[in-house]
C-alpha cells in the first residue's frame, strides 16, 4: 500500500458535522469506516467469481458514500470501476478493482487516524 495520504474533501466533513453535530458525526465516519472494511472483502470476492453486475452495484454504492463523505480520490477509483464494467472493459477491470481496493483500504486508514477517539 502507498504511503500517499487519499484525497478528502475536509469542506464536505465540515459541513456534515456542523449539520448533525459532533456526536452523530462520530456515530457516522465510524459506520462509513465499516461500509469501507465491509466492501474491501466483497470486492476481493468479486474478483474471484467475476460477478461484473454486483461489481458494478457495489462499486456505485461505495463511490456515492465516499462522495458524501469527502473521501474523493476513493470516490473516483470507485467511479472509474463502475464505468468500466458498465462499458464491458473486462481486461482494465481487474487494475481498475485492485486501485479501488487499495485507495479504500488507504482512506478507512486514514479516517481511522483522524476521525477515531
Amino acid at each position: 500500500m502507498s504511503d500517499t495520504l487519499p484525497e478528502v474533501s475536509t469542506r464536505e466533513l465540515d459541513v456534515m458535522r456542523d449539520t448533525v453535530g459532533e456526536d452523530s458525526f462520530s456515530m457516522l465516519i465510524d459506520n462509513f469506516i465499516e461500509d469501507i472494511e465491509d466492501h474491501i472483502t466483497l470486492f476481493q470476492d468479486i474478483l474471484e467469481s467475476r460477478d461484473m453486475n454486483m461489481l458494478e452495484i457495489k462499486s456505485h454504492a461505495l463511490k456515492s458514500a465516499a462522495y458524501s463523505f469527502g473521501a474523493t480520490s476513493l470516490g473516483n477509483k470507485c467511479k472509474a470501476v463502475e464505468m468500466a464494467t458498465k462499458a464491458g472493459m473486462l481486461d482494465h477491470v481487474d487494475v481498475l478493482t485492485k486501485n479501488m481496493i487499495t485507495e479504500a483500504q488507504k482512506t478507512a486508514a486514514y479516517y481511522n487516524e483522524e476521525f477515531k477517539d
